[in-house]
């Protein structure tokens, strides 16, 4: 669950039964259509128990971003696809 979208920092929350191993959000301009982007990876920072925080590059606050969660199973999960128009 998203829990804040501020500029360019996501924070989000993940319940698992399992320790996650790794959460990556990826980001793009969207300029060309989501297939043919090109999207690069942040990796997320644990800042409490099961909240993650990442911080997008200066100058792409306004990027399309998507979240992949891993946990110590390998077993990964994926958020949609956001926008700016999402956090208005």
């Amino acid at each position: 669950k998203i829990q804040s979208k501020k500029d360019n920092i996501i924070e989000f929350k993940v319940k698992c039964s399992r320790n996650i191993k790794e959460a990556v959000v990826w980001y793009s301009s969207g300029e060309m259509g989501w297939m043919k982007n090109i999207w690069n990876p942040i990796l997320a920072k644990e800042t409490k128990s099961g909240l993650f925080k990442a911080i997008l590059p200066t100058g792409h606050e306004n990027s399309l971003w998507y979240i992949i969660v891993t946990n110590e199973n390998s077993l990964s999960n994926g958020s949609k696809i956001y926008s700016k128009s999402d956090f208005k």
